[in-house]
């Protein structure tokens, strides 16, 4: 969802107006660095307040998992500047709850983040991606790159 209301996922294509979340398996990040790593490619919704946001099913977290990915900017998308954050909700609440968030301007590069969830082990949880703009979205292209629950 976005801050405009729910969108398709995978979308069809980027939508700057609405927001929108599609995946590749080639994708191009700044740089021009070519990744082979399945990536989910997010687009907040226009507005200075845009935001995309995606929710995961309930997972059980144990002692040793951890979240790892690589964070950055589709590739010419000059404008891109955007905060990443990960969060979690326990099934059935609406709370939501911060694990970190990351700051990222096109042109910084692209980079690795690891965070233990040690905290939450035994809790069932559910575990949000979301992007929201720092300012103009008109070229908010962020890319997550291999996303993944690690033990």
């Amino acid at each position: 969802r976005t801050n405009g209301g729910s969108i398709e996922c995978p979308s069809m294509a980027l939508d700057f107006k609405k927001g929108s979340i599609m995946r590749s398996y080639n994708p191009i990040l700044e740089e021009n660095y070519h990744e082979d790593e399945g990536t989910l490619i997010t687009v907040p919704a226009e507005g200075g307040d845009g935001l995309v946001r995606g929710k995961y099913p309930a997972i059980k977290i144990k002692n040793g998992y951890a979240f790892a990915a690589i964070l950055g900017c589709g590739d010419k998308q000059e404008k891109c500047s955007v905060t990443y954050e990960l969060l979690y909700s326990y099934p059935g609440e609406s709370k939501l709850y911060s694990i970190n968030s990351w700051k990222k301007v096109y042109g910084d590069g692209f980079f690795d983040v690891y965070e233990d969830l040690s905290f939450l082990a035994g809790e069932e949880v559910n575990l949000y991606l979301a992007v929201s703009s720092d300012g103009n979205s008109s070229e908010d292209v962020a890319m997550w790159v291999a996303a993944r629950i690690t033990q």
